[in-house]
């Protein structure tokens, strides 16, 4: 499947984008002990589709059920992370307990 990815940090604190689940170099459909967030662009084999809006727009394929996090924080450091189709957190680092298995709710 094909994962987009829109990203852009600023030297405020601020970042928005997309990443993929994975332990080592294999993508995940599932958290599990050692699994990390990849952004798209760090994926092996990305494409750099371009700039628009202010944001690096990238493009890469994975297998069909790798789990796929959008991850946004504002300036503010108002965090969100919502896993496709499954939760939504409210910080980056609930996010990578979640990828590697170690996350509890209210945790």
């Amino acid at each position: 499947m094909k994962v987009v990815s829109s990203e852009r940090t600023t030297g405020m604190g601020a970042a928005h984008y997309t990443a993929v689940l994975m332990k080592d170099d294999l993508f995940l459909d599932k958290p599990q002990g050692g699994g990390v967030w990849v952004r798209v662009s760090e994926v092996p084999g990305a494409l750099f589709l371009g700039r628009g809006r202010g944001y690096n727009e990238y493009e890469a394929t994975v297998p069909e059920g790798t789990v796929v996090g959008y991850f946004s924080r504002s300036n503010s450091g108002k965090a969100s992370v919502e896993i496709e189709g499954i939760d939504t957190l409210g910080s980056f680092e609930s996010a990578n307990a979640w990828a590697d298995g170690s996350w509890t709710p209210g945790g």
